[in-house]
């Protein structure tokens, strides 16, 4: 007889309870993480519940019972005594100062976490000549990826000269007027390379195109001493750059310079696959080299990184975090920093109360908050549209916005997905 067929009080028990394929998602993270696929590919199916909850022994009903209840308490907001969790241990000591392990901080070696084949390939590429595109929603680490990489080549090749540039630092009125633009370039290219008043001369002071800033990097280039480098030319916050009214220009200027000038390589991080709207339509706006997505973090990276913010993490709480977070490094660096900070409070505890409350708890609550004030109802309900349906249906440039910020990435199996169930506290009414 099919599984829907069967009278079982428990299955009907938790049905009531949890009325929503959101819930049933979220009570797993926090309570059998291993009914869960590795990411949040799709909701979890009503026939996949019923047959986890009808091949569970006596014993586990039992306890499935009491982790409905405490659900329930959780979720209306009361804070019952915790439930038998693993023991609590002393905290470890963390091995970097506290303003180093703030989700926002800049890079920090000792805090890193290696991708070895990935970096190495953009290293020796970079180092070669060729020119890279590092790809990576906001919040994904395309500033500490760039800086790690950055810090290697020097360590590494005693031939590589970089320059490193954020274009996101500087105002919509810098980045939109030609003037002001190239004018911080090259400022920043001065002050990058030292260059001397004798290797200014002639070059123009107030620039109006990068064609006017480019021939400051050859007079780097013509000292005998630096006539055998490579120049690293490392350039962030390209997508504020592609949505001014300069970045066709800049782009395509750019490509045919670099083009011309062989040592030169260029680093670009991108939140997006990068392309400009010309004439209604959408062109690249870099064609060259090879692009290299910033990966999430894998489940086995998490202890290592959890012991270098001093947080114990018991038994399970690893594969809950992870089915959680997806791997998102900048949310796990965020959970793991709230965390070490709350030593009163195992970790099970603290991802049980960030699961369950619709805020998100004290892990959670004011990331959840800043998120949702930003978030319009229009994305909404492209999320939601994106757990339903993979997205299929939505605008495109609804699922490219959020796309950049880092709520959805592509589906394997076409489509899009969540990129975290996090996320799915945005779907609870």
């Amino acid at each position: 007889m099919p599984i829907q067929d069967q009278p079982d009080p428990l299955v009907a028990e938790a049905q009531r309870v949890l009325t929503s394929p959101v819930d049933r998602e979220l009570f797993c993270v926090a309570y059998h993480p291993d009914w869960l696929s590795g990411l949040p590919d799709a909701p979890l199916s009503d026939d996949t519940w019923k047959r986890q909850l009808a091949s569970l022994p006596p014993a586990d009903a039992q306890r499935l019972r009491e982790q409905l209840v405490r659900w329930q308490q959780l979720r209306s907001g009361k804070l019952p005594p915790p439930a038998t969790v693993a023991e609590k241990t002393q905290p470890l000591a963390s091995r970097a100062a506290l303003r180093h392990l703030q989700p926002g901080a800049q890079y920090h070696p000792d805090l890193h976490v290696p991708s070895p084949e990935i970096e190495q390939q953009i290293r020796e590429e970079l180092s070669e000549g060729a020119h890279v595109n590092v790809l990576g929603a906001d919040q994904q680490g395309k500033s500490w990826w760039i800086q790690h990489i950055l810090k290697m080549l020097r360590e590494q090749y005693v031939n590589v000269k970089s320059v490193y540039l954020d274009l996101s630092r500087w105002s919509a009125e810098v980045r939109d007027q030609h003037g002001s633009l190239f004018g911080h370039l090259r400022d920043e290219f001065i002050k990058w390379l030292k260059l001397t008043p004798n290797e200014l001369a002639g070059i123009p002071t107030n620039p109006k195109s990068l064609d006017d800033v480019w021939p400051l990097l050859d007079a780097y280039h013509r000292r005998p001493e630096c006539s055998e480098q490579r120049l690293v030319l490392a350039i962030e916050g390209t997508n504020a750059l592609l949505d001014s009214s300069t970045g066709h220009s800049f782009f395509s200027t750019l490509r045919s310079l670099v083009q011309d000038t062989s040592y030169v390589s260029v680093l670009f991080s991108f939140s997006s696959q990068p392309v400009v709207v010309i004439g209604g339509q959408q062109r690249s706006a870099w064609s060259l080299g090879s692009t290299h997505k910033i990966p999430d973090f894998q489940p086995q990276q998490i202890a290592p990184l959890a012991e270098k913010y001093g947080v114990v993490l018991g038994k399970d709480d690893e594969q809950r975090l992870w089915k959680l977070l997806s791997g998102q490094p900048y949310l796990v660096r965020w959970a793991l920093y709230r965390a070490c900070r709350e030593t009163s409070r195992p970790m099970f505890t603290l991802l049980e109360e960030a699961v369950c409350h619709s805020d998100g708890g004290t892990l959670f609550h004011d990331y959840l908050h800043s998120l949702r004030s930003r978030l319009t109802g229009e994305q909404l309900d492209t999320l939601g549209k994106v757990y339903t349906q993979a997205g299929r249906g939505c605008p495109e440039e609804h699922l490219r916005r959020l796309t950049i910020q880092g709520l959805i990435v592509p589906h394997q199996q076409g489509g899009h997905r969540l990129h975290c169930r996090l996320f799915l506290h945005l779907l609870r009414s």
